[in-house]
């Protein structure tokens, strides 16, 4: 009767629905409410239209691509050929869960209240596995989980305090599952004329969001007192990777322009002075006119001063961030660890030299072997530097924090994306490291986002030019306050959840499960 009131295109318009409902919940849409309704869609064409049911492989292959897509088109401003191949290999993630949930999950899980419950818990756990194992397995791209689209729900995301980013996916999908297995078990009832029962899965999942909001505005309530501050200026000069097509901006031009900021955000004499990932081709110390311009800069003066350069060892070339003391007193040097693929390197080049069609450029990195620390003695002070999307990894950033840094720093160069919504998507990401690390992030970039975010996931300040972030030039100078970064459970346990999803998964479809499922009462 249900499958009557459809016509034949409906199962195909609910896919498109719920892929779209995914992107929509991202910038530049940034409606975060549709994260917890956006799955229903394909899963009701899944029930009720045989052609999608038999299907549901490729079902979710079509909400991944058109999720995927909708929110990683932007990176085809680099590469449309890589950014075409990421989309259909990402796409095979909820590919998997839609055939796993149809062939694995529901034929276990009858719609009864208990077996309800079991479903929303198989599905909510092999959701974040799966996610865990995106950010990793072929060097990972774990961006936009679901959990990041709620970024702007302060209260919420203190959640990732104890698992991470995970454990707010794992409610996201919990609440999906929940409400619509409680659909259909209250429409079943309605056509069979049964008294309807209560609605104790959605009931059950409500109670789990409000909780985990309760507990997230408690600790952000009793935050201890800030004990700890530092002055520092990060210097955002907006230099376009590209002027016109193929036309690169003089290399001493964006030298230029750093200085010019540089000369502004020194007047505010700041502890710690800080420009963006490398914006040049050039190495501070093989290009004299780098040097000397670094020298300049550094030599009486009494700050520090953290910025991204290439760095050159034989015939390797790294990412590299440099942190020269006061007085050109001395400096360290770290080498970005984790690359950018079909960025920053292409993998397997080698052995399939035409994979180096897929983007325009012909050089490999060389990755890092280590997160480094970087030390200001007299203020009492050390950081951590991240470079681009390093800050966007979170087992990466917790293996950072192990070494005890007061604070967190990202210098990086998102000018690749021109005015896309990149820059936010990159922020989005990287806030969670906050809240998962009890520690305030610096964020200074070349064409945006520059701001300081708090120990909660709070932007504190933003820097912004004619009301814009993203294309503006200027200085966003402050002193950052924060308190003593405390060791929270994710920095204890790491990457848990996805682990012990894994487990609760394989049980939920095991025989024995099932058998004890059966034997509960009918409701």
């Amino acid at each position: 009767m249900l499958r009557s009131v459809v016509n034949k295109h409906a199962g195909i318009g609910l896919l498109l629905l719920s892929g779209l409902s995914l992107v929509g919940a991202f910038p530049p849409f940034d409606q975060g409410w549709l994260i917890w309704v956006g799955l229903i869609p394909a899963l009701l064409a899944i029930r009720i239209r045989p052609g999608v049911q038999k299907r549901p492989f490729a079902s979710g292959y079509l909400v991944g691509v058109v999720y995927f897509g909708g929110v990683f088109w932007w990176i085809g401003h680099v590469t449309a050929l890589g950014t075409s191949a990421l989309v259909l290999y990402l796409a095979l993630y909820p590919a998997i869960w839609f055939w796993a949930m149809e062939r694995l999950v529901t034929p276990r899980c009858p719609t009864r209240v208990i077996t309800n419950m079991a479903y929303a818990t198989a599905g909510a756990s092999l959701w974040v596995a799966l996610e865990w194992c995106r950010g990793w397995l072929l060097t990972g791209f774990g961006w936009n989980n679901l959990g990041v689209a709620l970024h702007a729900n302060i209260p919420l995301i203190q959640l990732a305090s104890l698992g991470g980013v995970y454990l707010l996916s794992w409610l996201v999908v919990f609440v999906n599952l929940a409400a619509f297995r409680m659909g259909l078990r209250v429409v079943e009832d309605i056509l069979a004329r049964h008294k309807r029962g209560p609605f104790y899965e959605l009931s059950f999942a409500l109670v789990l969001v409000a909780s985990g909001f309760a507990w997230g505005f408690h600790r952000t309530l009793v935050a201890p007192p800030a004990d700890k501050t530092l002055r520092y200026a990060c210097v955002q000069a907006n230099i376009p990777q590209f002027e016109g097509q193929d036309d690169p901006l003089p290399p001493m031009e964006k030298l230029h322009r750093h200085e010019e900021w540089t000369n502004l955000a020194v007047a505010s004499k700041p502890q710690l002075l800080i420009w963006p990932e490398s914006t040049t081709n050039l190495g501070i110390f093989i290009d004299p006119r780098f040097n000397a311009l670094v020298t300049r800069i550094t030599r009486g003066h009494d700050y520090y001063f953290l910025l991204g350069a290439s760095d050159f060892e034989a015939e390797k070339i790294f990412n590299g961030a440099f942190f020269f003391y006061p007085n050109w007193s001395g400096s360290q040097t770290y080498h970005k660890n984790k690359l950018v693929i079909f960025g920053e390197y292409v993998p397997l080049a080698r052995q399939l030299p035409i994979l180096r069609k897929l983007v325009p450029y012909g050089i490999d990195f060389t990755p890092g072997n280590k997160p480094a620390k970087f030390k200001m003695p007299d203020l009492g002070i050390s950081l951590s530097p991240l470079i681009c999307f390093e800050d966007t990894l979170p087992t990466f950033v917790r293996t950072a924090t192990e070494q005890n840094p007061d604070i967190l720093v990202n210098i990086t160069n998102d000018s690749w994306f021109k005015t896309s919504p990149g820059a936010q998507q990159h922020l989005n990401n990287a806030l969670f490291r906050t809240v998962e690390n009890d520690r305030p992030l610096i964020r200074c970039a070349n064409t945006g986002i520059t701001c300081e975010i708090n120990q909660y996931g709070i932007v504190r300040a933003q820097l912004s030019e004619n009301g814009r972030s993203v294309c503006a030039a200027g200085v966003l100078t402050r002193e950052l306050r924060w308190h003593k970064p405390s060791t929270t459970l994710y920095q204890r346990l790491g990457d848990w959840v996805p682990l012990l999803s894994s487990i609760v998964f394989l049980w939920i479809i095991c025989p024995s499960f099932n058998r004890l499922l059966n034997k509960g009462p009918k409701e």
